[in-house]
């Protein structure tokens, strides 16, 4: 049997029987590939020879796949190069031979002439991008593998970086205007600043009433487009044509704004009069008459009208060249008026970027007054340290508020300041004063307090008198209880005592008896002096 490598002999086999022989063929890929092996075998003697064959068919699984990689994740430019990996794989029990390999947007068309089972065979191709690829966002790449009947197929997509972008600027001839029917002439560039291609963009300018649409436009393109204005009386009164044109695409819009200043003389004049000379008290009503004129040569609109002091805030619509409008308005005056010494009011119009105001001023009728009064709780006092309890009253008798009035008592040591003190109100301020031996020796106590601010002062005394109670007392004592001879002498001790409240002065001490005759120059209250004789 060669298939097997079966070569052996019979020794002997006698008529009707027969011998079984084993033997065995291991199959290669040859024979999966061949799709069976016939086995013949050969029995032969002296010129007998016989053969039979048998034979065994594959089971045959031809299978094939393929994978495609790409080395690159995104692109964002024409010519940017992806580059991509094909790997074919034999993934049956048969050899496969002359693969077809396709790849259409990189151009590989290749055969693989063998792949054995289990193999794979990788083929490198590169494709660079177009601007097509950029707009269309992504680069999808389909490899076919094909042999017999057995087609596969992979796809890999690279998405691409899209920035679409877009600007516009608009431009015009003419740098001013003057009069109604000038013709401004505009030049609007609609430029493509992104990667992607731009379809039907969309460019509107409502001031010249341009409504139109790009078809295309590629990346680093741009397209010029002119367009006309003429002017009006209203363009010149508002002093300036600021036109806008707008390019749109997709949710992109870009816009860009242009200004031509007329050539314009507004201008307009306020003169503020008043009916009043003067004032002098709270609720005193001036009455003003504000006076607007137009003295340019532009119509002037929404002029606004203002006096913070009598609160008018109010809007002349339409004012012609030459016209003048007069607007009444009136101010009561308050004490910080009066205090002020004036009011000066200022009237302010204002229209566009011009401001105009003017100033009148009435002086007040100023007088200012002060008094003050002072009372004491007390009626008297008798001893060294009675206090007497004062309350000193400062009045505004004037009409204009009286700050920093110094307010002093040289006797209580009071020295103070009333911040402010307005038309009609007074302030009480409490002080006290301890009397001494001299106010008692005096008999009274008299207190002057003042009150000065600017150049005002007042005054005001008030007296309190001492409840005098003088008294004397005097006492004799002698050394000696007796005496027995002549020439004998007898020592004696005269105590004069103050029993009363004031200082005694000059007293005089006579003893007729010793001769004595003496005067004790002060003695306070409650001390008393001793006399020898």
């Amino acid at each position: 049997d060669p298939l097997t490598g079966l070569n052996n002999t019979i020794t002997v086999l006698a008529p009707g029987a027969s011998q079984d022989i084993n033997t065995t063929y291991t199959v290669d890929q040859d024979d999966i590939d061949a799709g069976s092996v016939s086995n013949t075998a050969t029995a032969s003697v002296a010129d007998i020879s016989v053969s039979d064959e048998v034979t065994v068919t594959a089971t045959q699984s031809p299978a094939l796949s393929i994978a495609k990689a790409v080395t690159e994740t995104t692109f964002a430019a024409p010519g940017d190069e992806l580059n991509y990996t094909i790997t074919v794989s034999n993934t049956g029990n048969t050899t496969l031979e002359n693969i077809s390999v396709v790849d259409p947007l990189t151009g590989v068309n290749t055969t693989i002439t063998v792949l054995a089972p289990g193999a794979s065979q990788d083929i490198n191709t590169t494709y660079t991008v177009d601007q097509d690829d950029i707009d269309a966002g992504s680069v999808s790449n389909t490899a076919t593998a094909a042999v017999g009947d057995i087609s596969v197929n992979d796809e890999v997509t690279v998405t691409a970086t899209q920035s679409p972008a877009l600007a516009i600027s608009k431009a015009v001839t003419e740098t001013t205007f003057a009069a109604p029917g000038n013709q401004l002439n505009y030049t609007i560039t609609v430029s493509n600043t992104g990667n992607t291609t731009l379809e039907n963009i969309s460019v509107i300018d409502p001031l010249t009433g341009l409504n139109t649409t790009i078809t295309v436009l590629a990346p680093g393109a741009s397209q010029d487009i002119n367009t006309t204005y003429a002017v009006d009386q209203d363009d010149i009164d508002a002093g300036s044509v600021s036109n806008t044109a707008t390019a749109a695409v997709g949710d992109i819009s870009v816009n860009d704004e242009v200004t031509v200043t007329a050539t314009q003389s507004p201008a307009h004049a306020i003169a503020k009069a008043v009916t009043e000379t003067t004032f002098a008290a709270p609720g005193d009503e001036l009455n003003y008459t504000i006076s607007v004129s137009n003295t340019g040569n532009t119509t002037l609109e929404n002029i606004s009208v203002v006096d913070p002091l009598t609160g008018l805030n109010t809007t002349i619509s339409v004012l012609a060249p030459g016209a003048s409008q007069d607007i009444n308005t009136t101010y009561a005056v308050d004490q910080d008026d009066i205090d002020a010494g004036s009011v000066s009011n200022t009237a302010t119009a204002s229209v566009n970027d011009i401001s105009v105001n003017d100033e009148v001023t009435v002086t007040a009728t100023q007088s200012p007054a002060l008094a003050i009064a002072k009372a004491v709780t007390e009626t008297t006092f008798a001893a060294p340290g009675d206090e007497l309890n004062y309350t000193i009253t400062v009045s505004n008798t004037g009409n204009v508020t009286l700050e920093n009035i110094s307010v002093d008592d040289p006797l209580t040591g009071l020295n103070t300041n009333i911040a402010v003190l307005t038309p009609g109100a007074s302030q009480d301020i409490n002080t006290t004063y301890a009397v001494d031996q001299d106010d008692i020796d005096a008999g009274s106590v008299s207190n002057t307090a003042t009150a000065s601010v600017n150049d005002i002062s007042v005054n005001d005394e008030v007296t309190v008198t001492a409840t005098q109670s003088p008294a004397l007392a005097i006492a004799k004592a002698v050394t000696e209880s007796t005496f027995a001879t002549p020439g004998d002498e007898l020592n004696y001790t005269i105590t004069v005592s103050n029993t009363g409240n004031t200082t005694l002065e000059n007293i005089s001490v006579v003893d007729p008896l010793t001769g004595l005759n003496n005067t004790i120059t002060v003695l306070a209250p409650g001390a008393s002096q001793d006399i020898n004789t």
